[in-house]
């Protein structure tokens, strides 16, 4: 009986779920890299910053070679963990420490 009862009561810890795996399971399928690397890839990842005190998730654009225009929108963790949608005011001056999230790896 004492077996039995330790067998079966032993259980794994679940981690629990952050505010970054609900951003990756939102935004993941988004992720979508190029054949190509160095100058001529064109990748969409998804990354994350500062954001006036904040931590924001977006999806960026790598491509060293193209002019691309910076995220106007990203997500941030409100209240309860509830994913909330903002637009980002002058991403250049505004986004500080970008790392990526998921990305393509290189």
């Amino acid at each position: 009986m004492t077996f039995a009862t330790l067998a079966f009561s032993c259980s794994k810890e679940k981690r629990a779920i952050t505010c970054e795996d609900k951003m990756i399971e939102k935004l993941g399928a988004q992720v979508n890299c190029s054949v190509k690397r160095e100058l001529e890839r064109m990748d969409n990842v998804l990354a994350k910053g500062s954001y006036k005190g904040r931590i924001i998730y977006f999806m960026f654009t790598v491509c060293p070679s193209c002019n691309t225009v910076p995220p106007q929108e990203g997500y941030v963790c409100g209240k309860d963990d509830n994913i909330e949608k903002i637009v980002i005011d002058d991403f250049l001056n505004n986004i500080s420490n970008v790392t990526i999230v998921k990305g393509c790896g290189d």
